[in-house]
């Protein structure tokens, strides 16, 4: 903000209609002031799980655009990999699954997700995707394909989701075997 711009604020709010309460203004420091102590514990609980998951070395950082607290939310989340038989399970899990819609003989041409089950699954899996994207040319190509064939950004994010899982089921059902993407 230019100083201009700011004395032209303070003048504006010099004459504004308002009243002075010490309650109110006591009330906004206080807010402010846990406001920052909270932005302070977030950040020193991110360091410890940034800590914990360099010890813990996880194959899913071989994905390109994987962060630590992305992998840590992801694993949290899915907690063993062998509970599940296929990523399908992971994508009914997170409910990017597509929601059936029939009756009878009717059978919905278009289906939207499914959105139920684990919501911090779904978001962390729309957002890896999205960082995944930006970081690795098959994955940036195979959304750009789907933008072209008309799907808005988060549809073409669901379909990429879709591949991320399978992904992440091979990573970390073979952690031992060598990934590379791109």
């Amino acid at each position: 903000m230019t100083k201009d711009k700011a004395s032209q604020i303070k003048s504006l709010a010099s004459s504004s209609v308002s009243f002075h309460s010490a309650a109110i203004s006591t009330y906004i420091k206080d807010t402010v002031y846990q406001i920052e102590l909270f932005q302070k514990q977030l950040l020193d609980i991110d360091k410890q799980i940034i800590s914990i998951m360099k010890e813990a070395n996880s194959p899913l950082m071989k994905i390109p655009g994987f962060g630590y607290i992305q992998t840590a939310y992801l694993l949290a989340t899915i907690e063993n990999i062998s509970r599940f038989d296929s990523p399908n399970k992971i994508m009914a899990m997170a409910g990017l699954d597509p929601k059936i819609r029939q009756s009878g003989q009717f059978k919905a041409s278009r289906t939207r997700m499914s959105k139920k089950d684990n919501k911090l699954l779904r978001y962390t899996l729309i957002r890896s995707t999205n960082n995944v994207r930006k970081n690795s040319n098959t994955m940036k190509s195979y959304y750009l394909k789907k933008r072209s064939e008309g799907k808005s950004h988060y549809n073409a994010l669901g379909h990429c989701s879709r591949k991320l899982v399978n992904y992440i089921f091979f990573v970390l059902s073979n952690p031992d075997k060598e990934f590379i993407l791109d």
